[in-house]
């Protein structure tokens, strides 16, 4: 069997999560959370954005133990906030709606107290690769919690380290927290970094919260560092563009709708 490599690696914000993910029934992985406190936003609520970078470990969990020995990238990621939910424990659950020759399409949803708090979808693309770069299969239990890490203790938002761009864009780095197994963007911190270039976008950050993101993947990054620029469209929507700028590679394009909080 070919060594695998550790993901998230030391210092990455789902291990100071502490996340624990279990395989549930046939085609089902459920996660739960310990605190969301480290995910909400200035009014004290989860961020949306921020709710996806559990979400999309989940999902992708999921997805790479459905197509073993193929691999999976995230394609496609829609997430609506139902109801607005404070710092505490939270469970969620990524279950298959389809798995097909090209993409596999799941349904996502996170509760609170039985609640349902998020929901929405995540899409993977199948990727077959070869013998020599497959890895073993994704283990049942992934308990984040065991790895003796500092729970986190400041806002994920901080972690990834969002500035101002010249021009009113939103610009961060790929810094070690955030990466994925293909040493890009973690997917949900994508749409973290898209939630909060619309917040700022808005003029109005800390009065407003996304109650959906929809984010479309379309390349991984050449090292950045990364803007993402938020158009206005209409009231509370924007459609939002994230670019490594060390190539001028356009990574994601997405919908980010906010309302005031």
């Amino acid at each position: 069997m070919n060594e695998r490599q550790p993901y998230p690696q030391p210092g990455h914000v789902l291990r100071r999560l502490q996340v624990v993910y279990r395989a549930g029934a046939a085609g089902e992985m459920v996660g739960s959370l310990p605190d969301t406190s480290p995910l909400c936003g200035p009014d004290g609520t989860v961020r949306l954005g921020g709710a996806a970078i559990p979400i999309d470990m989940a999902s992708g969990m999921l997805s790479a133990r459905e197509v073993f020995p193929d691999h999976t990238a995230t394609f496609d990621l829609a997430l609506h906030l139902v109801e607005p939910f404070g710092p505490g424990p939270a469970d969620f659950v990524a279950r298959v709606v389809r798995s097909g020759r090209n993409t596999l399409l799941s349904r996502v949803e996170m509760t609170v107290g039985g609640r349902t708090v998020v929901e929405g979808t995540i899409t993977f693309s199948r990727r077959t690769v070869e013998e020599r770069y497959r890895r073993d299969p994704p283990d049942d239990v992934v308990d984040l919690a065991a790895a003796g890490e500092a729970p986190l203790d400041r806002p994920a938002a901080d972690v990834v380290g969002f500035r101002d761009e010249p021009g009113g864009g939103t610009g961060f780095d790929l810094s070690l927290p955030i990466r994925n197994s293909f040493d890009s963007i973690q997917g949900g911190v994508t749409a973290l970094a898209m939630e909060e270039a619309a917040c700022r976008a808005s003029g109005r950050p800390g009065q407003v919260r996304a109650t959906y993101v929809h984010v479309y993947y379309l390349a991984g990054a050449k090292g950045g560092p990364f803007r993402v620029d938020a158009r206005r469209l209409g009231p509370g929507a924007y459609d939002t563009e994230l670019r490594d700028t060390s190539a001028d590679r356009l990574m994601a394009i997405g919908s980010v709708v906010l309302a005031d909080i």
